[in-house]
């Protein structure tokens, strides 16, 4: 595939992509219901909020349909495994931040009622809940920035580069929805976001080694994508208190983890990706759509 037809997917996909997410979260902003408020919880419009997460899987899936409609897409859409291939160590890797990332929330959460004694203490079981519901959004997102766009990156820039692009459209995509449950003050708002953004883009590129390094394998990142999003949620209402707290320690912690995986593995990010790993065809295991 050319650069231009390439350059095309992608515009075709970030468009669809903000265009469907930003209608959900705009839509729930003019309705005036408050995230935060457990009576709105129960809006059917609050709907929009999770439906919002899954516009990367629903712009692949219509340039899927668009393609087979006109027949102007020979190459499969999504450049990714669905099989484990346990060959490859990063997988153990991934599997383990999971668990580091919950417990230490769980753990916080536990500690902060019992000394306000603000009431019973979160149980750890409900950590898993949390998990598998945040993974399952997690999917929504990967299969449209690792799963399609990053291999189109990858094409004719290096992995870091790429990595980088796609945390700053991430921040982008987010803006609505960070708007409706961050906090109250413009400044407050704008500490928020600026302790998000580099936080997005970190966690770009550890997701994209996670991603390369596990073969391509699209459940990695999503595992790893839930993990971070559950222990957020998980630690973020007993920190609300504390200001730029939850941004600020995310922000330290995915420094600490993109800066490690980038010193350790310095050719992996500057050495151009192999041609073999720019054909989007290539392999029995890729996806259909």
């Amino acid at each position: 595939m050319d650069k231009k037809a390439t350059n095309k997917q992608c515009f075709l996909f970030l468009s669809i992509t903000f265009l469907f997410t930003w209608l959900c979260w705009l839509g729930l902003l003019t309705s005036g219901l408050d995230p935060a408020d457990p009576e709105s919880s129960r809006h059917p419009a609050m709907l929009l909020w999770p439906l919002g997460q899954f516009g990367p899987f629903i712009a692949v899936l219509v340039l899927a349909a668009a393609g087979l409609r006109t027949g102007g897409v020979k190459n499969r859409l999504l450049s990714c495994r669905w099989r484990p291939t346990f060959r490859f160590p990063a997988w153990y890797l991934t599997l383990l931040l999971p668990v580091l990332w919950i417990c230490p929330a769980w753990f916080y959460a536990s500690w902060s009622l019992t000394a306000e004694g603000a009431g019973e203490a979160p149980n750890l079981a409900s950590a898993l809940p949390a998990l598998l519901s945040a993974t399952v959004f997690a999917f929504g997102e990967e299969a449209g920035w690792r799963g399609f766009l990053l291999p189109r990156l990858l094409g004719y820039r290096n992995r870091l580069v790429s990595s980088v692009m796609i945390g700053m459209v991430w921040f982008v995509w987010h803006l609505p929805i960070l708007y409706l449950t961050s906090y109250e003050t413009p400044l407050r708002f704008a500490v928020f976001l600026a302790g998000y953004a580099p936080t997005l883009v970190l966690w770009s590129i550890l997701l994209t080694w996670v991603f390369e390094r596990t073969g391509r394998n699209i459940w990695m990142p999503v595992l790893l994508h839930g993990a971070f999003t559950a222990t957020y949620n998980l630690a973020a209402p007993y920190l609300a208190g504390e200001g730029t707290a939850p941004s600020l320690l995310s922000l330290v912690s995915a420094l600490l983890l993109a800066g490690t995986v980038v010193l350790c593995d310095k050719p992996f990010w500057t050495n151009p990706v192999p041609a073999e790993r720019q054909r989007f065809t290539d392999g029995a295991e890729r996806a259909t759509i």
